[in-house]
């Protein structure tokens, strides 16, 4: 759906004369306020319509909406312009800065070329839309600035309330350091557990008897001479023990059960294991700085991950976790591509335009085509600002080829017009007929590629909304071309006719 009109300001122009501060900067008067550009995907002018972001079902590293900024016309060049926004979870392509009063983003024009920016909002959990606004400000070489708010709606496709999904069983009973009687850490667990799971196909899935699944357990010192224990319960799912350890290489680990037996559904091999091991550093990543913990996502801006700082223990459970569940050479279903050094499975490689290449257990080098992150392995990379780290679309894809099955969620439904129909209208009385669509990536684009309009009615560009008043009658037949702002989505297209009967009006 498009940005409905009440999440949408009016762009602010800030206009008046004199002088800011001590620096002599001067607010440029209203001609040259007007003349900032800002355009979207399709080439169309969002200053008053806004900027739509979108945060996709789940929590998965959202796409990346592309928009263009040409500076105030007239402006004497060289011209710097800074984007700001206090919506602490929106952020801005690199170079960016990530901060706990939002994003910030600097833009050098030399010339008065359109520059290109990327914005995504950071996922959160609850499912409501959002209003925030991206501060502009152009400081010419005059040092005349213009200042100017573009309005940003957030599409929220969160369903906290829906259910289902893969269960992964959670075992602590293994862990000797204590580390997992803090019940801050085990929520950490519990909820990267749940966010895989909230993408993959539970239905179906075979109980794992009691005493019938082996799994390896390392000693806490060391990923040698591990113990073999066994299943004490029957579970349905993946069993996966997490437990602390504290190695001379400081680093956490995650691997299925080499001597364990697969999933099943309804009597079927998935060619995935079923249960594994989750050990995480008791003392930090690769250094012994301790644990952010925290799964505020207003905070996500505060973990680099590196080894000079305190990391956040999220992103490196999501991701150890991830090596326990898929992304190793034990399970069968990942074994193949291991082996070929590549993943080109067919609706993977429609989605990111090329096969993936992998080396070992991750992906380097290989970035989300439309979130512009890091995928597997490649956390540290990517267009984004790179803190707490994600699940990104690829590496759904990636699941799916490996031998998960995929819930249906909005990140991958397919882009559609609803609409199959209009019904007849009255010549000369006002109306307001709205073409709905679903799925793909809004904003939306919609336009009248071939065919004839009734005269007086106009197709708003951004809502799909006809509306005037007919000034002719008979029955027009018109396509209407629907694209969404994936380059990659075909366009929809579907065939009206429409009715404008005379007046009085005829049934």
């Amino acid at each position: 759906m498009i940005c409905p009109l009440w999440c949408i300001s009016t762009i602010i122009l800030l206009v008046f004369f004199g002088t800011i501060g001590l620096a002599g900067i001067k607010e440029s008067d209203t001609a040259a306020s007007a003349g900032v550009v800002i355009n979207d995907v399709f080439g169309r002018d969002i200053r008053e319509q806004g900027l739509t972001l979108v945060d996709w079902e789940g929590h998965l590293a959202n796409p990346a909406v592309t928009f263009m900024v040409t500076p105030p016309a007239g402006s004497s060049l060289p011209v710097k312009a800074e984007l700001s926004s206090k919506a602490v979870r929106l952020y801005f392509d690199m170079p960016a800065k990530a901060t706990a009063n939002g994003p910030y983003k600097i833009l050098n024009f030399n010339d008065a070329k359109a520059q290109i920016v990327n914005a995504a909002i950071f996922p959160d959990r609850d499912g409501g839309d959002e209003k925030h606004t991206i501060t502009i400000r152009f400081t010419d070489n005059k040092k005349m600035q213009t200042t100017m708010e573009l309005p940003v709606c957030v599409i929220d496709q969160d369903q906290p309330d829906r259910g289902g999904g893969f269960p992964f069983v959670l075992d602590f009973s293994q862990d000797k350091t204590g580390f997992f009687k803090e019940e801050k850490h085990r929520k950490v667990v519990e909820q990267a557990a749940e966010d895989w799971g909230y993408f993959l196909d539970g239905s179906g899935i075979d109980e794992t008897l009691a005493n019938t699944e082996m799994t390896l357990i390392w000693p806490p010192e060391n990923f040698e001479n591990g113990t073999m224990t066994t299943n004490k319960k029957a579970y349905t799912g993946f069993l996966i023990y997490a437990y602390g350890i504290h190695t001379p290489e400081v680093r956490s680990g995650g691997e299925p059960s080499h001597e364990g037996g697969l999933l099943k559904r309804n009597g079927q091999d998935l060619h995935l294991k079923r249960s594994g091991g989750l050990e995480m550093e008791i003392r930090g990543n690769f250094n012994t700085l301790g644990w952010m913990v925290s799964l505020n996502p207003e905070e996500w801006w505060k973990a680099s991950n590196l080894r000079d700082v305190k990391n956040d223990l999220y992103s490196i459970v999501r991701h150890e976790m991830g090596h326990t569940i898929c992304y190793n050479a034990s399970h069968p279903g990942f074994r193949k591509w291991f082996d070929m050094k590549k993943i080109d499975e067919k609706q993977l490689v429609a989605y990111q335009g090329q096969p993936v290449t992998l080396k070992h257990d991750h992906f380097p080098g290989v970035v989300d085509r439309l979130s512009k992150r890091g995928i597997f392995g490649n956390e540290f990379h990517g267009d984004m600002p790179r803190k707490r780290w994600l699940i990104t679309k690829l590496d759904l894809l990636i699941m799916q080829a490996c031998g998960w099955q995929l819930l249906e969620t909005s990140a991958f439904a397919p882009l559609d017009l609803v609409t199959r129909e209009l019904k007849p209208i009255q010549d000369g009385l006002n109306c307001t007929l709205s073409l709905k669509a679903k799925g793909g990536l809004p904003a939306y684009d919609w336009a009248v590629s071939t065919g004839e309009l009734p005269p007086g009615l106009a197709l708003n560009h951004f809502t799909g909304v006809l509306s005037g008043t007919p000034r002719k009658t008979g029955t027009f037949t018109f396509i209407v071309n629907l694209r969404d702002s994936d380059e990659r989505t075909p366009a929809v297209t579907r065939e009206f006719s429409l009715k404008v009967h005379p007046d009085p009006y005829i049934k």
